[in-house]
């Protein structure tokens, strides 16, 4: 990928040097097609702040953690989320905590989080550890007679999602695990394409790809609505997220949540629950399968412990564990891009940046800065189990500051408790000549089948 730099003085409140690949139309062919590459060959040539023209617009992407931590946290009330994104996005998961902004976000957040406390969480280990069970109970037949080779992704997919509908909503959505699994794949892909789609209102032209949208949206609306309404009707409140959701008040005015806000609180955190875990532990996974000494550590360690179920008290005895899906955090985070928009002037890194700006930030180049970490294309676990925190602002798998995601225990323990008891369970290897790509999609997915050797352990 070739363009040129544009590089004005660097004096504080310069203006932002820009990357240019072509004339009028800029960089958007590369944004829509190999945004990844992009930003890194616009990184290596203006630096930590730089502007990608796009037709009439000039986002800015930052890759400074002390720009990243003033735009989510010391700053943050300056930047929105009123971006093109997240307004596509509301398409499927309405007005949640993930897109809304201002004091309706604040006040679902006041109202949610008593949901989402420590010891709330850690009862809904005995759920992940069961339900990780009938996995690795259908895994263990099909390798019974030798090796098994599985498409991993679709396992985490099928596992994050009856994990997601029993702490959720209280039902086991494996019957119909692999539908919604689908209508949310068809859902967030038609919404990818949609944020960078240059016609405008594209969501509203009856075409294929919207009916097949508008279609996915239904099931999901289907699934969710059900639920809530019989909870209603029941008058039960139930011990899952849901229950926790319909019960909970805001402490300044003793309002809870609607129907409505209910419905966009749960789909969003279908999406965040399901899609996001599964994503991290694929990619956790296929990087322990190409380094053997890492994945040999977190075998050894997972088998060590002697109860059967993993809760947080055993987590404290799988450091390394926990380490591995940290690093594969920072290798290949789910969240890969965070878009805001700036509603007063600012200035980030010694450039200026003027209100209405669409300001990026992309954890994954910021993972791989070789100023702050060292071997960054490395999969090393070891350095989460230093003393040395990364700098502030460097790692942000869960965002950082207010708009943290309020999910963050609930995914980290899942996805320790699934990665410890399939190593427990099977010797874990990857077919010859493996290599998966990046698809950097909503979530940053894995290009093409990740396909995972799993053998019984003896």
């Amino acid at each position: 990928m070739t363009g040129s730099a544009v590089h004005p003085t660097t004096l504080p409140g310069a203006d932002v040097p820009a990357y240019r690949t072509v004339p009028f139309f800029g960089n958007l062919t590369n944004f829509q097609n190999r945004p990844i590459e992009l930003f890194n060959a616009g990184l290596a040539r203006c630096g930590d702040v730089v502007a990608f023209p796009v037709g009439p617009e000039r986002p800015v992407l930052v890759n400074e953690p002390d720009a990243v931590h003033r735009v989510l946290t010391g700053n943050a009330k300056n930047y929105a989320k009123t971006t093109r994104g997240y307004q596509k996005l509301r398409l499927v998961v309405g007005n949640g905590l993930l897109t809304s902004n201002g004091s309706f976000w604040l006040r679902q957040r006041r109202i949610a989080q008593p949901a989402f406390h420590r010891q709330r969480i850690a009862g809904f280990a005995r759920t992940m550890n069961a339900l990780t069970a009938d996995m690795i109970k259908d895994l263990a037949q099909k390798s019974a007679s030798g090796v098994a080779r599985v498409d991993f992704g679709q396992e985490m997919m099928r596992l994050t999602m009856r994990i997601v509908g029993m702490t959720l909503l209280g039902i086991d959505v494996g019957g119909r695990a692999d539908e919604v699994s689908d209508a949310l794949t068809v859902a967030l892909e038609r919404v990818d394409k949609l944020v960078v789609s240059p016609i405008p209102f594209a969501e509203r032209w009856p075409t294929p790809s919207n009916r097949r949208f508008n279609r996915a949206v239904e099931v999901l609306d289907d699934v969710v609505w059900s639920v809530i309404d019989a909870r209603r009707k029941s008058g039960e409140v139930g011990e899952d997220l849901l229950g926790m959701l319909m019960e909970a008040r805001d402490e300044d005015t003793g309002e809870g949540m609607s129907d409505e806000q209910l419905r966009d609180e749960v789909m969003t955190m279908f999406l965040a629950g399901h899609e996001t875990t599964a994503n991290a532990l694929t990619w956790t996974t296929y990087l322990l399968g190409q380094n053997p000494e890492a994945l040999g550590r977190a075998t050894a360690e997972a088998r060590a412990l002697t109860v059967d179920d993993i809760g947080m008290a055993e987590l404290g005895a799988l450091p390394y564990v926990g380490a591995c899906v940290d690093e594969a955090l920072r290798l290949y985070p789910p969240a890969w891009i965070i878009a805001r928009h700036p509603v007063e002037d600012d200035v980030l890194g010694g450039f200026r940046i003027k209100k209405g700006t669409w300001v990026l930030i992309c954890p994954y180049t910021l993972h791989r800065h070789p100023a702050y970490w060292s071997q960054p294309e490395a999969f090393r676990p070891e350095r989460f189990l230093d003393k040395n925190k990364p700098v502030t602002g460097s790692y942000i798998p869960f965002i950082e500051g207010p708009r943290m995601c309020i999910g963050k225990a609930f995914a980290k323990m899942e996805a320790s408790i699934i990665l410890g008891q399939l190593l427990r369970h099977f010797d874990v290897a990857l077919p010859a000549g493996l290599s998966v790509g990046v698809e950097p999609a909503l979530t940053l997915r894995p290009r093409g089948t990740v396909s995972v050797e799993l053998r019984t352990a003896g």
